[in-house]
C-alpha cells in the first residue's frame, strides 16, 4: 500500500444529479455533471483521510464507474469519459422512469471485490438505502467504504458506511461553491438575551510578531502574547497532522474558558487555527469531533453525555444546572436522536435555530451551503454553539417536510412552522425506524423540538404535509 489507497469508485449519476438539483439548484447539479475533474482532484488530494493512511500517499482510484440513463443525461457522457470513467448506461425500464443502476452497481462492486488487483475502498456516490447490505459485505471483507448522500437517506445506510461525505461539504470544497458572506442577521424574537461580552483573541499575523485581534465567543480576556503564541499551531496543507498539537490546542482553549465550552464551538476555534486538517483527518480517525475530544480526556479534559456535549476541566468548570437536568431526562429523546439522527440539542437551542433560520432568509434566498453557515453563525452571534452539520439536518427535514418554507413568500414562514416543519419529519423518521412510539413519547419529542405542546401545533407527522409531501431526511 505504499504506493497510495487504491480506491473504486460507483457514482449514481442520476440520483445524485436531481438530489444536488433538488438541494442546491441547477447550477450546482451542472457542476457536478460537466466537471468531474474538480472533485476527483478533491477526493484525491484532500478529502476522506483514514486513521491509518500517514505515509501511505494519496489516494488513487484505479476504477472509475458513472451509471447514467442515455435519454435523460447523455450529454454529459463526454464529461466523465475524458475524467477517465466507464460510463454504463442504464436506460429506464419502468413507466415511470426507474432505471437498473443499482443492479449494475451491485454487481460490478461484487466483481471489483473479486478482482485480483485488492482494492481498499469502495466510493458510492447514491443515497439509495439498497446499497446497504452491499456495504456490509464490503467491511466483512475489510475493506474501506464511503458514501455520498445527497438528500434523504437512513440512519443505517450511514452508519453502514466507513466516512459519510455530507452534501454541504461536497458542494463547498469538491464543487468549489464557497459561501458569500452570511448576511447580518435579524434580531430574535426569543425575550431570552444573551450578552456575548466584548473580548479579542491575538493570534500570528502574517509578518513576523506580529498579531491581530478576533472576537472570542467564550469572554474571555486575550493572553499574553507569549502565551499564545505557544498555544497556537500551524500546521501547513499536506503535512501529516500531530496529534500532540491538537490536544495542546484543546487543553489551552479549555484552560483559557471560565466556564465549559460547548463541543461546536471547540470544533469552530479547532477550524481556525488547524484549517480543514482535522475535518480532513475524519477526526484523527476517530469518526466524529465528540470522540475525537474524548479520546484526550484525562485529569484536566473531560466531556459531558448531554445534548451538543460540553467539554471542561472538572477541577475548575461546574457544569450548569440545565446539563445535569438533561442527563436525567427521558429516554425517548436519547433514543429518536440515536436513531433517526435528529441533533440532540436543547429546546432552547432549538428555538434559536429556528429563529436564525427565519430571520436569516429574510436577507438572503436559501441556498443550502450558504444558509447553514449563515445560521450557525447566527447562533454563535446569540450564545448558541450549533454545529454546521446540525444546522444542515435541521434544514433537510424542513425542506423535505414543507420546502416552501425555506423557498416560498416569506409571509408564510415564521419560527414555529419552521418547527413543526421539522418536528413532522422527525416523528416520521421514527415512524420509518419503527420507534413505535405512543402518544406520550411523540407528546415529549413535540415538546422537545418546538417547545409547544401537540395541542397547540396539531400533531406533527400525522397530517400531510401543506406541500403534500411526506418524504424525510
Amino acid at each position: 500500500m505504499g504506493s497510495g489507497l487504491k480506491t473504486a469508485l460507483f457514482v449514481d449519476f442520476d440520483n445524485i444529479f436531481l438530489s444536488l438539483r433538488n438541494e442546491g439548484g441547477e447550477s450546482i447539479a451542472l457542476r457536478f455533471a460537466n466537471d468531474p475533474g474538480r472533485w476527483i482532484k478533491w477526493l484525491e488530494a484532500t478529502a476522506l483521510r483514514h486513521d491509518d493512511e500517514a505515509g501511505h500517499g494519496k489516494r488513487r482510484t484505479l476504477i472509475r464507474n458513472c451509471y447514467l440513463n442515455p435519454s435523460r443525461h447523455g450529454r454529459f457522457r463526454s464529461a466523465f469519459t475524458s475524467a477517465a470513467f466507464r460510463v454504463i448506461d442504464c436506460p429506464s425500464v419502468t413507466m415511470q422512469g426507474k432505471n437498473s443502476a443499482d443492479i449494475h452497481m451491485v454487481m460490478d462492486i461484487l466483481d471489483t471485490l473479486a478482482n485480483v488487483t485488492h482494492i481498499d475502498e469502495f466510493i458510492i456516490f447514491s443515497g439509495d438505502a439498497d446499497f446497504r447490505p452491499v456495504l456490509l459485505r464490503l467491511r466483512a471483507f475489510d475493506r474501506r467504504t464511503v458514501i455520498l448522500t445527497v438528500g434523504p437517506s437512513s440512519a443505517a445506510f450511514e452508519g453502514a458506511s466507513d466516512y459519510v461525505i455530507r452534501s454541504d461539504d461536497f458542494i463547498e470544497k469538491g464543487l468549489g461553491f464557497a459561501p458569500m458572506p452570511a448576511p447580518e442577521a435579524a434580531p430574535l424574537s426569543s425575550p431570552r438575551s444573551i450578552v456575548i461580552k466584548s473580548a479579542a483573541v491575538e493570534r500570528p499575523g502574517p509578518g513576523e510578531g506580529q498579531l491581530v485581534r478576533e472576537p472570542r465567543l467564550d469572554g474571555t480576556p486575550p493572553l499574553p502574547s507569549a502565551v499564545l503564541v505557544q498555544a497556537t499551531h500551524t500546521i501547513p496543507s499536506g503535512v501529516p497532522i500531530d496529534r500532540d498539537a491538537v490536544g495542546e490546542e484543546i487543553q489551552g482553549f479549555v484552560s483559557r474558558s471560565p466556564v465549559p465550552v460547548p463541543l461546536a464551538r471547540l470544533a469552530h476555534h479547532l477550524d481556525r487555527v488547524l484549517g480543514d486538517i482535522l475535518r480532513d483527518s475524519n477526526w484523527l480517525g476517530f469518526g466524529s469531533f465528540k470522540r475525537c475530544v474524548e479520546s484526550f480526556a484525562g485529569p484536566r479534559i473531560a466531556v459531558s453525555s448531554t445534548s451538543g456535549g460540553l467539554v471542561y476541566d472538572p477541577s475548575r468548570h461546574e457544569l450548569p444546572a440545565a446539563a445535569k437536568e438533561e442527563s436525567a431526562a427521558s429516554g425517548v429523546i436519547e433514543r429518536v436522536s440515536r436513531q433517526t439522527g435528529a441533533p440532540r440539542r436543547t429546546t432552547e437551542e432549538y428555538a434559536c435555530v429556528f429563529e436564525a433560520i427565519d430571520a436569516v432568509l429574510g436577507k438572503a434566498p436559501y441556498q443550502i451551503v450558504e444558509t447553514s453557515r449563515a445560521v450557525r453563525d447566527a447562533c454563535a452571534e446569540r450564545g448558541h454553539a450549533v454545529s454546521r452539520g446540525d444546522v444542515s439536518f435541521i434544514l433537510k427535514g424542513i425542506w423535505y417536510r414543507r420546502a416552501s418554507l425555506l423557498t416560498g413568500d416569506a409571509s408564510t414562514r415564521n419560527p414555529g412552522r419552521l418547527a413543526g416543519a421539522f418536528c413532522a419529519n422527525v416523528l416520521q423518521l421514527s415512524d420509518n425506524m419503527e420507534l413505535d412510539l405512543s402518544d406520550a413519547e411523540r407528546d415529549e419529542v413535540t415538546a422537545w423540538i418546538t417547545g409547544e405542546s401537540v395541542e397547540t401545533l396539531g400533531r406533527p407527522g400525522v397530517a400531510p404535509s401543506p406541500d403534500g409531501q411526506g418524504e424525510s431526511v
